[in-house]
């Protein structure tokens, strides 16, 4: 039972993945086959390198969350053209054009993306693929929350702001209201007496009114 349970050193390890890749058509994730197109000899790779994938995933989510003048925008539609164009240029030796039509011309209507995709290794593309569509929706609902937290914080400024500002006035009656309106409508309101009475009036916070302030100044 104690042999059993020994552990495996690195160098067995990494033989047997070696012997593993070779009986695959390599000894590495650079075994590639040779196919042709319509006359064009094209290698695939049957892998890619940890880094490559990385790559891979972080070239997709930049791209479908490009920002535009520092603000962050959402390009869905791209997804599959920008997928397609790595797995053509991360799998094969093909160069695309930069011109994006005739890339997307190549990629996504010729057919040769399915080709080469029956070369590669299924399993780990789609790994790949989840994984930028993973880290594409958890940047999206950050930014949701972001966004979110902001408007909340806007509008308790704004609260915060009102409830201020009406503060002065939560002891002015109706009456008070109707009394200086008619003394400005007719003319018998004393500037002097309104601010005195206002003065006058005020609790120590400096804050409410206690009385009739527009009758005392049309007095």
């Amino acid at each position: 039972m104690a042999n059993d349970n020994k552990r495996v050193s690195v160098t067995a390890i990494t033989e047997a993945c070696e012997k593993s890749h070779e009986s695959q058509g390599g000894s590495d994730c650079m075994a590639s086959n040779v196919i042709d197109w319509f006359g064009v000899k094209i290698s695939v790779r049957r892998s890619l390198g940890l880094r490559e994938c990385a790559e891979f995933v972080a070239s997709v989510v930049n791209t479908i969350l490009l920002a535009e003048d520092s603000k962050p925008c959402y390009y869905p539609e791209f997804f599959d053209f920008i997928v397609n164009t790595e797995i053509v240029t991360r799998y094969s030796n093909i160069n695309l054009p930069k011109d994006a039509n005739k890339a997307y011309d190549i990629v996504c209507r010729s057919g040769l993306t399915d080709l080469i995709k029956e070369y590669i290794d299924a399993v780990q593309l789609d790994s790949i693929i989840t994984a930028a569509s993973d880290r594409i929706d958890y940047i999206c609902a950050l930014r949701i929350a972001e966004s979110e937290k902001s408007i909340n914080d806007m509008l308790n400024e704004m609260s915060n702001f009102v409830d201020k500002a009406m503060k002065p006035f939560k002891s002015v009656s109706e009456t008070d209201v109707k009394a200086l309106i008619g003394a400005v409508l007719n003319g018998h309101i004393d500037e002097k007496k309104l601010v005195e009475a206002y003065l006058s009036h005020k609790k120590e916070d400096g804050s409410d009114i206690e009385v009739s302030v527009a009758q005392e100044a049309t007095e």
